[in-house]
C-alpha cells in the first residue's frame, strides 16, 4: 500500500467526511470540490477494501483527522455509522483534537452534539455555504504550519533518518511499539511494523534502523546483524525482522546473506523453541538513495515478506528449507 502523507506534515491532513449512505452523490461532489481546492479527504468508499475491519479503520481515520465534516440530511438520523463517527469526532473535539464542521443539505433535526455549532447551510444558498466552508477550512489549516521536508539523500544524517522514519510509517499499514514481559523483573519494548495481505493474515515485522551519525561511515558488521537476529527470535518473538541500515554492510555480511537484489538481502534462521523459522531482511540505504529508489526497495521488502509468509503457510516444509544461513 502506498501512502505519501509523509511528504507534508503541515495543513489539515485528510479531512474526514461523515455521511449516511443516502447522501453519497452530494458527498462525492463535496470530496471533488475539496480536492480541487487543495485539500485531502478521507472518504470510506475510496479508502476501505473488502475485508477491512470497519470500526478500527474508521476510528483510526478520525483519530488522525484535524477536521471532520458531518453531512446532515433527512437520512442522517437513521445511520448507525454516522452516529458512531459523530461520537468519535465529538470526543476529539472536546479535547481540542479536531474541529467538527456540520454541513446541512436537507431539512433535518440536528444531533444534540451539533446543536451549539454553526453550520454551513446548503439548502437555500449553496454558493455562500461553499465559500463559508472553504474559508473555514483554510483558516483551520493555517493553524498547522508546514514542517520542512526531510530528504532521504540529505547530507545530514539526522535529516536522512527522519525522512526514512516518515517513509517507513507511510508505506507500511501500521507502525507502533510492542511490549513483552521476559520475566518478573525484565521486559522488552520494540518497534513493530504491520503488513496486511489481501487475501491473507496480518503480518507483524520487528523493525530497527542502523543510523549513521558520524563522518566516517563504518560498515555494518556480521556481529551487528547476528545481534539483531538473536534479539528478533529470542526476545521479540516475531517471525519476520527488518533491519534498515544507513551504514554499508561489510563484504563478509553481504557474502553471508542470500541476495534478493544488491540492496535487499535476507536470511532465514531455525529456532530451537518455535515450530516456524524466522526470516530476517536487510535493506541497505547506505548509498543515500532517492525517494523513488527508496520506495522501490521498501516495496521489494514487502513483496519478499508476503512471499515468504505464503510459502511457509502453504508448504509443509518451513521456509528455512529454502535458504538457510546456519
Amino acid at each position: 500500500m502506498s501512502n505519501n502523507d509523509y511528504r507534508d506534515e503541515g495543513g489539515l491532513g485528510p479531512i474526514f467526511l461523515s455521511h449516511s449512505a443516502a447522501d453519497k452523490p452530494f458527498v462525492r461532489r463535496l470530496a471533488k470540490t475539496l480536492k480541487a481546492h487543495g485539500f485531502n479527504v478521507w472518504l470510506d468508499e475510496k479508502e476501505l477494501l473488502i475485508g477491512d475491519p470497519l470500526p478500527q479503520k474508521v476510528s483510526e481515520a478520525i483519530d488522525r483527522a484535524r477536521a471532520v465534516i458531518i453531512v446532515v440530511s433527512a437520512a442522517s438520523g437513521k445511520s448507525k455509522w454516522l452516529r458512531f463517527e459523530l461520537n468519535k469526532a465529538t470526543q476529539r473535539m472536546i479535547t481540542g483534537g479536531c474541529r467538527v464542521l456540520p454541513v446541512l443539505i436537507q431539512r433535518a433535526e440536528l444531533f444534540p452534539e451539533l446543536s451549539a455549532l454553526l453550520y454551513a447551510d446548503f439548502r437555500k444558498r449553496p454558493r455562500s455555504a461553499w465559500r463559508t466552508l472553504l474559508e473555514t477550512l483554510r483558516i483551520e489549516a493555517s493553524r498547522y504550519p508546514k514542517i520542512p521536508r526531510y530528504r532521504l539523500d540529505s547530507s545530514n544524517a539526522l535529516d536522512r533518518q527522519r525522512a526514512l522514519d516518515k517513509l517507513i510509517q507511510a508505506e507500511f499499514d501500521g507502525h507502533g511499539w510492542a511490549d513483552m514481559d521476559i520475566s518478573a523483573t525484565r521486559s522488552v519494548s520494540w518497534e513493530v511494523l504491520t503488513l496486511y495481505q489481501r487475501p491473507g493474515p496480518e503480518i507483524s515485522v520487528a523493525y530497527q534502523e542502523v543510523t549513521d551519525y558520524i563522518d566516517k561511515r563504518e560498515p555494518l558488521m556480521i556481529h551487528d546483524w547476528d545481534d539483531f537476529v538473536l534479539t528478533q527470535q529470542d526476545e521479540y518473538g516475531e517471525q519476520f525482522g527488518l533491519l534498515v541500515s544507513q551504514r554499508p554492510p561489510s563484504s563478509q555480511l553481504r557474502d553471508q546473506l542470500y541476495a534478493d537484489s544488491s540492496h535487499v538481502r535476507y536470511a532465514v534462521h531455525r529456532r530451537t523453541w518455535h515450530p516456524k523459522v524466522a526470516a530476517t531482511i536487510l535493506c541497505d540505504v547506505s548509498d543515500r538513495p532517492s525517494e523513488a529508489a527508496s520506495l522501490a526497495r521498501i516495496h521489494r521488502v514487502q513483496a519478499l515478506i508476503i512471499r515468504l509468509d505464503r510459502e511457509s503457510r502453504e508448504s509443509d516444509a518451513p521456509i528455512g528449507s529454502l535458504h538457510s544461513s546456519d
